[in-house]
């Protein structure tokens, strides 16, 4: 699938026992998501995928970022400032690439699943469609939980890939799928959905709920179930 519709990489990088593997990247022209597999020893057990629990904020990332093509990068940033009205000047574009704009440090390490001591996350960026086959490079250094200042693998990894093409969102409309959500002891609610958009970030569904539900505390202000 990914073969088909993202950029397949499966490259490995790694430091004595530690293993980082970048499996594929997946980009609809706003969002890119990386699914990153690491394998090391005396990972500490308390870290598992879920929001409770000391390691519930994850990987420490500080010293990880995402960097496009030198050449690519002024052309990013001049169409992200066209975007925003600011016709800046070729020095202007140049010096905020010099102070490091060009680094995309806000990656969300998203621990989804846990073997043992294989680790597999996704890893979210924003990076708008301003360029196109845009050649990127993942930086990872200095990785750590939160919670546990013993474990910690140093790198750096580096990784080098090229994205070839966006994933268009997905879309379907026309039809109506019935389903039922909730088993007892829960209430048990019929729904009815007649759209579907699925895109790399996010799931939108359009349908409605075909028997009246009374909600603890009641519904916000304005809002309103039809029943079918």
């Amino acid at each position: 699938v990914l073969a088909r519709t993202g950029t397949l990489i499966e490259e490995t990088r790694t430091e004595g026992e530690a293993f980082i593997t970048l499996n594929a990247a997946v980009w609809d022209g706003e969002s890119l998501l990386l699914s990153i597999v690491m394998k090391c020893p005396d990972i500490p057990e308390e870290f598992t995928p879920g929001p409770s629990g000391p390691y519930g904020k994850g990987l420490h990332t500080a010293e990880c970022y995402l960097t496009l093509r030198e050449d690519q990068w002024y052309e990013y940033e001049r169409e992200m400032l066209s975007d925003m009205n600011w016709f800046a000047r070729e020095a202007e574009i140049r010096k905020r690439a010099e102070q490091g704009y060009k680094r995309n440090y806000g990656l969300n390490f998203q621990l989804i699943g846990r073997e043992e001591d294989v680790l597999t996350f996704e890893v979210w960026a924003t990076l708008h469609d301003y360029v196109e086959r845009p050649e990127m490079t993942l930086h990872m250094e200095k990785l750590s939980f939160f919670g546990d200042d013993k474990f910690h693998i140093d790198g750096p990894f580096d990784f080098t890939f090229t994205l070839e093409k966006t994933v268009p969102a997905i879309r379907y409309e026309g039809g109506k799928v019935e389903v039922t959500l909730g088993k007892p002891p829960l209430p048990e609610i019929p729904l009815r959905f007649t759209e579907f958009q699925l895109s790399t970030s996010e799931l939108m569904i359009t349908g409605e709920v075909l028997v009246p539900v009374a909600l603890p505390g009641g519904f916000p202000p304005g809002f309103e179930l039809d029943e079918g």
